[in-house]
C-alpha cells in the first residue's frame, strides 16, 4: 500500500528533488511573455515538483516555503509534468502527465482526495475539459467509472465498480490496484503486468513459460509462502490464455495492526499472449488476503468480472 509506505517513499522523492535542483531549476518564459501558457494550481496542498527533467523551485525557496511551485510558465509544445500532492511530512501523491501546451491556454491542476489518495489531473480553464495524457502515478483513488491506461498503452482495464479502489501506482508496463477489507488487516490486489517470454509454438510451451514467470514470486521469499493448493486450467489452446488459482500460507503479511499470526492469500491468475506481440505476455492477478475464517464466499465470481475488464489494444 502506497501510504504505509510513504516515508521511504518521500524520501526518496525529496533526496531526487535536491540532486536536481542541484544541477538545474526551471525557468519558465516571463508571465508577460506573448503566445506562452500557463500553469495554474487550484488546491493549496498540491504543487508542480517537476518540468521536463527539472525541479521547479530551488533548495533555499523549498526550505522557506515547503513546497514546490504553484504557478508557472510554458512555451507552447510538449512537457513532461509532475504534480504532487502534499509535503515532505505529509502523505503524498504524485501524478506524471505529458501535456501538450497551446499559447494563450491557462490549464488549471485540480485534485480530489478521498481518505488519504489523492487524484491529480490538468483541466482547460476555459472548456473545463482535462488536458493531457497521464504516464505515471501513485496513490491515486479511482474516482470514476472509466477505464485506465498505462504508459504503454498496450491494454485498457476498466476497475470493479466497489468503492475504495486505490491505484497504488501506474508506470510503463504495470498497473497495481489496492483496496482495504472490511475484516482486520484484510486486502485486495489487482496487478495487471506486461512482459517477454521466450519463443513458442505450442500451447504448452506458452504456458510453461509463462509459470516460470509467475513462481518466482513464491519461490523469491520461501519462508514467507507455504502453498497449500494449486491448479491450472489450460484453457483453449487455440488462444494461448490460461487461468491458475492458488491459496498460500503468508506468513509475513504487511498488515496495519500489531496481530502477527499467519494470514491466507488466495490468487486468481489470467496470462495471454498479446495479440500485438506474440512474445509479449499480459498477466492480470486478482489477490485476496485474510485470516483464516474469513475467507469470502465470491471471490472467483469477482475474480472473473475483474479479468473481463481487461481489454486489449
Amino acid at each position: 500500500m502506497f501510504y504505509s509506505k510513504n516515508r521511504s517513499v518521500l524520501l526518496f522523492l525529496f533526496v531526487s528533488f535536491f540532486i536536481q535542483s542541484c544541477v538545474s531549476v526551471y525557468q519558465g518564459p516571463a508571465m508577460n511573455s506573448d503566445g506562452i501558457a500557463v500553469l495554474k494550481v487550484i488546491d493549496k496542498d498540491t504543487s508542480i515538483s517537476n518540468i521536463d527533467g527539472m525541479a521547479t523551485t530551488s533548495l533555499p525557496s523549498y526550505a522557506i516555503k515547503g513546497r514546490f511551485e504553484q504557478e508557472l510558465t510554458l512555451l507552447p509544445g510538449k512537457h513532461e509534468i509532475v504534480l504532487i500532492h502534499g509535503g515532505w511530512r505529509e502523505t503524498s501523491s504524485k501524478a506524471v502527465y505529458e501535456l501538450e501546451a497551446q499559447k494563450g491556454y491557462t490549464y488549471l491542476v485540480q485534485s480530489k482526495t478521498v481518505d488519504k489518495s489523492t487524484a491529480l489531473w490538468f483541466e482547460d480553464e476555459k472548456s473545463k475539459e482535462r488536458a493531457g495524457r497521464i504516464l505515471a502515478s501513485s496513490n491515486e483513488p479511482v474516482i470514476e467509472a472509466v477505464t485506465l491506461d498505462t504508459y504503454a498503452s498496450l491494454y485498457s482495464f476498466l476497475p470493479p465498480k466497489e468503492s475504495g479502489w486505490i491505484i497504488q501506482s501506474r508506470t510503463y508496463n504495470r498497473l497495481v490496484l489496492w483496496k482495504e477489507g472490511s475484516k482486520e488487516n484484510e486486502s485486495f490486489v489487482i496487478s495487471i503486468l506486461n512482459g517477454q517470454i521466450p519463443s513458442f509454438k505450442i500451447e504448452k510451451e506458452f504456458i510453461d513459460a509463462v509459470e516460470e514467470r509467475r513462481s518466482r514470486a513464491l519461490s523469491s521469499s520461501p519462508k514467507r509462502y507455504k502453498s497449500i493448493e494449486s491448479t491450472v486450467d489450460p484453457g483453449d489452446a487455440a488462444d494461448f490464455c490460461f487461468d491458475s488459482y492458488t491459496l498460500v500460507e503468508d506468513h509475513d503479511a504487511k498488515r496495519k495492526s500489531f496481530r502477527k499470526d499467519m494470514m491466507l492469500a488466495e490468487t486468481a491468475y489470467h496470462a495471454c499472449s498479446n495479440p500485438a506481440n506474440q512474445n509479449m505476455v499480459t498477466e492480470i492477478y486478482y489477490s485476496h488476503r485474510y485470516y483464516p475464517g474469513d475467507k469470502g464466499s465470491d471471490f472467483m465470481a469477482k475474480a472473473k468480472d475483474v479479468f473481463n475488464g481487461l481489454k486489449y489494444k
